[in-house]
């Protein structure tokens, strides 16, 4: 009835049920299906080893508070100024270390912007240098500028006024004015240096040659004597102004500053012929 005979070839295996595993090529293929067959029965979420849909194994990375903030601000604020936020990092870093911290790697950390993207703003990071450079020796200069023509009608009470806001700003912001006076950083930020040290040098002119006209001063070469009011202050707040090494009287050992500005002042007044 249903035997098998020799003529008819080697004996057929009957193979039941739909999970007999596969060997071979179509292995692979026979898991995954196998393995989507029990999520279906499953459902989402049973199987923990399985990852979801379009996630990695790496473990989530948390941004800083303040990167995951500007960005925040930049993505509902497209219109920013790049420049304004590279340039309020770098004053930022430099507040805190000088330039030799205002790295362009830590610009681009507080901004939220990639390192390449921070220099092309500018063309190099030695033009960001001299920007952000440009930018604080203006602010700084604006101040003392204010203070001298708002607190003093005669040229001694411009110049007392003047000394008294460069030294007051200064010892207040010591890692600024260290790093605007004198910290070594390319050819690009001496050439603003030298720029800033003439403005200022335009300013003490005015003052001195307004008290030589007004016979307030005694008559000499207001030129003369701007530059050496102008290094006078400087090399007097030298040592007071390093971030590093503690001065007595300079207000960091918690003592007031004002014997110090005075100090200052008088020589100033002196070195004018003005009377103090």
């Amino acid at each position: 009835m249903c035997a098998t005979t020799q003529s008819e070839g080697p004996p057929r295996r009957t193979v039941t049920g739909d999970h007999t595993p596969h060997h071979g090529r179509f292995a692979h293929h026979d898991r995954f299906a196998h393995r989507h067959h029990r999520r279906q029965l499953a459902g989402p979420g049973q199987f923990p080893s399985d990852p979801a849909p379009f996630t990695t194994t790496r473990p989530a990375v948390s941004l800083p508070a303040s990167r995951t903030a500007r960005r925040s601000s930049r993505a509902h604020h497209p219109n920013r100024d790049s420049r304004t936020d590279i340039l309020d990092a770098a004053s930022s870093l430099i507040a805190d270390g000088g330039f030799v911290a205002a790295t362009t790697r830590d610009i681009a950390e507080l901004t939220g912007m990639a390192s390449g993207a921070v220099e092309r703003q500018f063309g190099s990071y030695d033009d960001l240098l001299a920007a952000v450079f440009q930018r604080l020796a203006a602010t700084e200069l604006a101040a003392v500028d204010h203070a001298s023509r708002t607190h003093g009608s005669t040229a001694t009470g411009r110049l007392t006024a003047l000394v008294g806001a460069f030294a007051t700003r200064a010892l207040h912001g010591r890692h600024t004015a260290e790093a605007l006076l004198f910290e070594p950083v390319g050819a690009r930020v001496n050439q603003e240096r030298l720029t800033c040290r003439r403005q200022y040098h335009a300013l003490i002119v005015g003052i001195i040659a307004d008290g030589v006209g007004s016979g307030e001063l005694p008559t000499r070469n207001p030129t003369t004597s701007a530059r050496a009011v102008t290094g006078t202050v400087v090399e007097s707040l030298l040592g007071h102004l390093s971030p590093t090494v503690p001065v007595s009287g300079d207000g960091r050992d918690g003592k007031d500053a004002t014997p110090l500005i005075d100090e200052v002042t008088e020589l100033v007044l002196r070195l004018v012929g003005a009377r103090c």
